[in-house]
């Protein structure tokens, strides 16, 4: 065997390592929800509590499902819609505050590049707000109504009582393999030089990413490389609704503190994408798996190093510090 052949087979067992560790640390703490519910469900007595609170959220769905008219369009529709809008309004007020006004100063110690312009130019701000703002109230509405009869045939009906804790949680996970599958393709396609400057540049305009970025892109992009990869999940398992909802709710927040420029205690790491917005070449997926199986990730560079989730208040920058040349 070749020196070459030994390596690239090294490289490639590296690869594999890489990847099932990172399926091992965005999944396992499913895993444990599920043997946890099942093992609860054994004792009668947190059987009968667990039960209890199945039956108020079920009641709570249908009182939902009967102030929106009984109706299915209506729920998939105008639940899906005011969802998005609340979640977005929520996650990203707090970083767009500061983005404005560089207010609270301790949040600034968190960024994630030391060079970032605090407070961002207003009229900056206008121009990806106008953009962000027509992605979620035209092209989301426009897609989710379009992918409305897809959703019924594959028969995630919304009358119908609340799935299983164990269906959920499952459901969940394949949306989660399915999104990072499809958006990993998909943005790695948008990179291809025949499609970048017409679709993707748009959305690297700043190599300095701030969270109402997430969605600033052109309709094509939201659709092709936001939106299907969101819906192919749980259009294949036939989730329930609200199950969708959790998965949308999810990658909202993931997709915001992904784009934020902060690296803050206790949430998921943003270091790997905000590489990708610094040099374009690396970090296609969300979750790393497809990254650490392509060799597209960031290990050995200092975004590679802070790439982890913080537990004490001590930034990233201070525990790794960039080496000045």
């Amino acid at each position: 065997m070749s020196p070459s052949s030994s390596t690239n087979q090294s490289s490639i067992s590296v690869r594999i390592k890489d990847s099932l560790v990172s399926v091992f640390n965005n999944f396992f703490i499913h895993a444990l929800l599920i043997i946890a519910n099942r093992v609860l469900h054994e004792n009668r007595y947190t059987s009968y509590h667990l039960s209890s609170i199945y039956e108020w959220c079920n009641s709570q769905w249908w009182s939902l499902h009967s102030s929106l008219w009984s109706s299915d369009i209506a729920v998939h529709f105008i639940g899906t819609y005011f969802l998005t809008w609340g979640c977005y309004l929520v996650y990203n007020l707090p970083f767009v505050y500061c983005d404005l006004t560089g207010k609270p100063g301790w949040l600034l110690k968190y960024k994630t590049q030391d060079d970032k312009v605090i407070p961002m130019n207003p009229k900056d701000f206008v121009k990806v707000l106008k953009i962000t703002l027509r992605n979620i109230f035209i092209v989301g509405p426009f897609f989710n109504l379009c992918a409305y009869p897809i959703f019924m045939r594959s028969g995630a009906l919304n009358k119908q009582n609340l799935p299983s804790f164990e269906k959920a949680v499952f459901d969940i996970v394949v949306s989660n393999f399915c999104f990072e599958t499809f958006f990993y393709y998909s943005h790695r396609l948008m990179h291809h030089p025949r499609l970048y400057k017409r679709f993707h540049k748009l959305h690297h305009e700043w190599t300095q990413p701030s969270s109402v970025e997430s969605v600033y892109c052109c309709p094509t992009e939201m659709v092709v490389s936001n939106l299907i990869p969101l819906v192919i999940g749980p259009i294949l398992m036939g989730s329930h609704i609200t199950v969708f909802w959790v998965t949308m709710v999810n990658t909202l927040l993931m997709t915001t503190i992904q784009h934020c420029g902060y690296h803050l205690p206790f949430f998921e790491s943003p270091e790997g994408h905000d590489y990708h917005h610094k040099y374009f070449n690396r970090v296609y997926g969300i979750w790393g798996i497809l990254d650490s199986l392509h060799g597209t990730g960031i290990k050995g560079t200092l975004n590679g190093k802070r790439h982890y989730r913080l537990f004490s208040t001590t930034p990233v920058c201070v525990t790794y510090p960039k080496k000045v040349k």
